[in-house]
């Protein structure tokens, strides 16, 4: 029966860490802001409000250009943000860190599809890596779709399952994103 009870608390000890896993990454800078897509800074930050793009349908609707109205735009109606706070749809968050900002981002595992990391312009940093491929995005032109980031990637992880194992992906821009191993 001890063995048992023993045997239990392993396993969900082992569980637990897995489930809560965090992520950590070296974020990159568009037009002076810091870009944290589908992550939190580590550093402490207050919100100085939010950002809205309206799409015509007739711009180019990549995840690029998507982030970079976002970054035109908060530079803009928020001269003193020092980053952004993306995640999906056409709003984000412009902030202004509390104290010098160390660039670090942190993905929370159980946030992401797939129970996958998505480093989103951003590298891991303390995580041994290797990029095993390159996969090309669908198309985004012109397609409402974009505003669901996490779909878009999510599509991308489930392709790449289908034909190789992976634990996770990187995007950094363009449009394709590197398949990695850990």
């Amino acid at each position: 029966m001890k063995k048992l009870f023993l045997f239990l608390i392993i396993i969900f000890a082992s569980f637990s860490n897995l489930v809560a896993q965090t992520f950590k990454a070296k974020v990159e800078r568009m037009n002076g802001l810091e870009l944290y897509v589908l992550a939190e800074p580590e550093t402490e930050y207050e919100k100085l409000g939010t950002v809205q793009i309206v799409s015509t349908g007739f711009e180019k609707n990549t995840i690029q250009a998507m982030v970079s109205r976002l970054v035109v735009k908060a530079s803009k109606t928020h001269p003193q943000a020092d980053a952004i706070i993306y995640y999906s749809g056409n709003t984000a968050f412009a902030i202004k860190f509390k104290e010098k900002s160390n660039g670090i981002a942190v993905l929370n595992n159980s946030d992401n599809l797939d129970d996958k990391p998505i480093f989103v312009y951003s590298e891991p940093i303390d995580l041994d890596y290797n990029v095993v491929d390159m996969k090309k995005l669908p198309s985004q032109s012109l397609t409402p779709k974009i505003y669901y980031i996490y779909g878009v990637f999510n599509n991308v992880s489930k392709k790449v399952a289908k034909k190789q194992e992976h634990d996770g992906l990187i995007y950094t821009g363009g449009n394709k994103v590197k398949v990695i191993t850990l």
